[in-house]
């Protein structure tokens, strides 16, 4: 076990990748299907609301992130394409899923962050800043890569560089998600102790419970990113044959999945909000209809 997490297995990480492209395709798929015949959205305007474009997007992110993944340790594709074009598309593909997981969480849990305004304010901050932090990745990725002496002081001095701004950004994302969690577990304390939430919105509820799920795997791909940037025995260039660089894509799977259930159940819950209410408002108008007819009759 030690040597596949650490150590090259093509085989094994391609089919670990493959896995992770076909439900990552699943997943585009379900989104699509969703919201064209339960959200009943007609044109393409309407899918491209902020929620189903960085939903969408980060899934894409996590799809292309494993099938450049896997061309990395194929043999035919290394030397049909260059591998630093392919080591560079895939960090290019991975802050694209970075950056619509945290403009999907941001947007869909700012209200319930607002129950805990300094989770607020930082994430309000976090999501601004965030475009600087991944840009300043892509910079020293793209030095790296396509820096013309390998194997030099220079180079070296580049990998420190592509470490630092991995480290930055799961800085970045860990306190994002941190401060997610901390306003989700004190918004489901003060609803179950009765503390002033004000109104108490079924769906908050449930972007809170799923978005717990969705931070603690988050952290589970920080600490996996991490620890390969910081070992000593794993090149960087290399990484993508090692079992925890394969299973890191599984875990960005599940990720995605619990975004999606999120969103299936917060739109399931409103619709049967909408139905009791229209159901209501039927038995008023009939209950107001039988009295002015008993008066009527009288």
């Amino acid at each position: 076990m030690g040597s596949f997490i650490r150590e090259e297995s093509s085989h094994i990480a391609v089919a670990i990748y493959s896995t992770s492209v076909a439900l990552s395709g699943m997943q585009v798929v379900y989104v699509i299907y969703f919201a064209r015949y339960q959200e009943s959205v007609k044109t393409i305007k309407q899918f491209a609301s902020p929620f189903n474009m960085s939903l969408l997007g980060s899934i894409l992110g996590v799809a292309s992130y494993s099938i450049i993944s896997a061309m990395l340790v194929t043999k035919q594709f290394k030397q049909a394409i260059s591998e630093e074009v392919l080591r560079f598309l895939a960090s290019i593909s991975l802050i694209f899923m970075e950056m619509g997981y945290m403009y999907y969480s941001w947007i869909r849990s700012k209200d319930i962050l607002r129950f805990h305004r300094p989770s607020f304010r930082i994430n309000q901050f976090l999501t601004g800043f965030a475009p600087l932090v991944f840009s300043c990745k892509i910079i020293a990725v793209s030095l790296f890569e396509f820096n013309s002496t390998p194997l030099s002081d220079n180079r070296l001095t580049m990998r420190d560089l592509v470490i630092f701004s991995l480290l930055l950004g799961g800085l970045l994302t860990c306190v994002f998600d941190t401060t997610l969690l901390v306003s989700f577990i004190v918004y489901l304390r003060k609803s179950v102790d009765g503390g002033d939430i004000g109104e108490m919105k079924p769906e908050f509820r449930i972007i809170a419970c799923h978005g717990i799920v969705a931070c603690s795997l988050c952290y589970c791909g920080i600490a996996i990113m991490t620890y390969i940037a910081t070992d000593p025995d794993i090149l960087l260039e290399h990484y993508y044959s090692t079992g925890l660089a394969s299973l890191f894509t599984l875990v960005l799977v599940m990720i995605m999945g619990a975004l999606i259930r999120m969103k299936v159940q917060v739109f399931l819950t409103k619709e049967r909000e909408l139905t009791t209410d229209r159901v209501e408002i039927v038995k008023k108008a009939i209950g107001k209809s039988l009295s002015n007819l008993n008066l009527a009759t009288a």
